[in-house]
């Protein structure tokens, strides 16, 4: 697609290592679950620890939703609005809360930015890695 000033756009899937590479430099993303037949998408904090992505939660529909064994996703990007480029990622998989000794044994932890509490750290194992960056010529 070309527009105004000759600027060429693409639009190209990435690996799933780059993808991975890109998360885990980022601490926000959002989560998406189902519960109750319906979609949730919620801002939560992250890290990635092999390959995993990690984050709190406390006592809520999340919860929940963990219970009932659904599919979690987790997408974060890095969008760049002047040049109208930037990437987006996304991780699909089961989650499950980890134990105590579990969170013990972690390299480094998810601290939530908002007030709470959320005493539980969930690991969600990638299934499916999604990646796409747009990119700009001139």
């Amino acid at each position: 697609m070309s527009l105004p000033g000759s600027v060429v756009r693409h639009l190209d899937p990435l690996d799933e290592k780059t993808a991975m590479t890109l998360m885990a430099r980022e601490q926000v993303g959002r989560l998406a679950f189902c519960m109750s037949g319906a979609p949730h998408i919620e801002v939560v904090n992250f890290v990635v620890v092999d390959g995993d992505v990690l984050f709190r939660i406390g006592v809520s529909t999340k919860l929940a939703a963990l219970g009932q064994s659904g599919m979690f996703a987790v997408q974060c990007d890095r969008i760049n609005t002047g040049t109208r480029t930037g990437w987006t990622v996304t991780v699909q998989g089961h989650a499950r809360t980890l134990t105590d000794d579990e969170v013990a044994g972690l390299p480094v932890q998810p601290e939530p930015w908002a007030p709470g509490d959320r005493a539980r750290v969930v690991r969600l194992t990638p299934r499916h890695i999604f990646g796409r960056v747009l990119s700009a010529d001139e």
